[in-house]
C-alpha cells in the first residue's frame, strides 16, 4: 500500500516478468552489488528493451527503508542527469526497483583504471552539478542526496552523467536539515555530518567537490584526514600556484587549462570544512558554464577549523562531539559561540 501511494508514473512490474528477464537472476547478468541489494542486466524481449533490476535484500530492515526512501524520492523526480526509474515490483518479500540501464556502468570504474578524455570529464562533472542544483532547488522540496560519490554515477552511452542510488536521500521539508543517523560513503561523508548527524545541502556539496578532485586528478582519494591524501596534495599545489601539475599524468596535457583551473578551485571550494563557506551548487553550475563567471575566493592556505552548529549546547554535547571524532589529532583546542538558541563548535587542528 505503501509503494502504491508513495509512486505515481512508474510502471508496476510482476516478478515473473523480472525474472525472465534477468534470466533467473543469473550471477552472468550480475552488473553490481552494494550493502543491501544487486543490480542485475535484464532484457523484456517483447520490447527488445534493456533495463537495470536492483533486487533489495528481503532479510534486511535497512534495504527496506532504502527502498521506500528510494521510490519516494526519484520515483517522482525528471531530469536528464538523473537516473530514471522506470518500475518497481513489491511481491510479499520481493523488494525491485526497475532503471533505465547505463551500457558504461558506473563513474567508479573509470578513475585511474579506464581512460577517459578531458572534454568527457568536465562533461560528467557538468552533468552532475546540474543535477544537484535541481535536488537542491528546482524540484520542490529540496532532497539532499546524502551519497555522491563515483559509484552513483552512471554513464549512458555518450558518457552523460546520471545519478542514482537514492536509498540514503532525504526530503527537507520545514526545516533546512535533517537529523538521522550518521549515514554517507567514508572519505566522501562531510565533517559536520560526523559530528551532528544532519543531512543538509551543504553536505552533498562536499561530497561533490571529492569527486571534482578525484575526476580530474585520475585518482581515488584516501580520505581528507589521511596523510598524504588527494587533497593535501591539490591544497599544496594550489598553495605553491602549480595546480596543474596534479592533472592526470594519462591526459598528457590534452586538457583546457582554463577548465582544468576552475575545476580544481571549484573541487577546493567546495571541501571547505565550515559548511557556510562553501558555494551552492549553481554557482558550481555557472563556474562550469561560464568562463567568465568569477571564481569563489579560497584562503591562502588549507583551512583548519571544522565550525558546528546545533541546538542543545551543553558541556555533554561538546564531549560526545569530540569522542565521535574518528580522527583526532595531537593537539585540538575548543571554544564555542552563543548566538541565539543556536551555537558554533570551533575545532582548531
Amino acid at each position: 500500500m505503501l509503494t502504491r501511494t508513495a509512486v505515481s508514473g512508474p510502471q508496476v512490474f510482476s516478478y515473473q516478468k523480472l525474472s525472465k528477464a534477468t534470466k533467473g537472476f543469473s550471477k552472468d547478468n550480475l552488473l553490481g552489488t552494494g550493502g543491501f541489494a544487486s543490480v542485475y542486466k535484464g532484457v523484456f524481449y517483447d520490447s527488445a528493451t534493456t533495463v537495470a533490476v536492483k533486487q533489495i535484500n528481503a532479510t534486511s530492515k535497512q534495504g527496506e527503508k532504502e527502498y521506500m526512501a528510494e521510490i519516494c524520492t526519484i520515483g517522482r523526480l525528471r531530469h536528464k542527469n538523473l537516473l530514471q526509474l522506470l518500475g518497481w515490483c513489491h511481491d510479499g518479500e520481493k523488494l525491485l526497483l526497475v532503471y533505465e540501464y547505463m551500457p558504461n556502468g558506473s563513474l567508479d570504474k573509470y578513475i585511474g583504471k579506464i581512460f577517459l578524455d578531458w572534454d568527457t570529464r568536465f562533461k560528467i562533472l557538468s552533468g552532475l552539478a546540474s543535477s544537484l542544483v535541481y535536488l537542491h532547488e528546482e524540484c520542490g522540496n529540496p532532497i539532499v542526496h546524502r551519497d555522491i560519490k563515483p559509484n552513483n554515477v552512471m554513464l549512458d552511452t555518450k558518457y552523460n552523467a546520471h545519478l542514482g542510488d537514492f536509498g540514503l536521500a532525504r526530503l527537507l521539508h520545514n526545516e533546512n536539515f535533517v537529523t538521522t543517523m550518521v549515514a554517507g560513503t567514508p572519505g566522501y561523508l562531510a565533517p559536520e555530518v560526523s559530528y551532528t548527524g544532519r543531512a543538509i545541502p551543504e553536505s552533498d556539496v562536499y561530497s561533490f567537490g571529492m569527486v571534482v578532485l578525484e575526476v580530474v586528478c585520475g585518482r581515488r582519494s584516501k580520505g581528507i584526514m589521511d596523510e598524504n591524501s588527494l587533497v593535501d596534495k591539490v591544497w599544496s599545489s594550489y598553495e605553491n600556484g602549480t595546480l596543474l601539475e596534479c592533472m592526470d599524468q594519462t591526459l598528457d596535457g590534452k586538457f583546457d587549462n582554463v577548465q582544468a583551473q576552475r575545476c580544481f578551485i571549484t573541487g577546493l571550494a567546495c571541501l571547505h570544512p565550515d559548511r557556510t563557506l562553501r558555494p551552492k551548487m549553481r554557482k558550481v553550475v555557472q563556474v562550469f558554464m561560464n568562463p567568465d563567471e568569477p571564481l569563489m575566493k579560497l584562503p591562502e592556505s588549507r583551512p583548519s577549523i571544522v565550525c558546528v552548529s546545533w541546538h542543545s549546547p551543553t558541556c555533554s554535547t561538546i564531549t560526545t562531539s569530540l569522542d565521535s571524532m574518528k580522527h583526532i589529532p595531537d593537539e585540538v583546542t575548543v571554544s564555542y559561540e552563543d548566538a541565539s538558541q543556536t551555537k558554533k563548535l570551533h575545532i582548531w587542528f
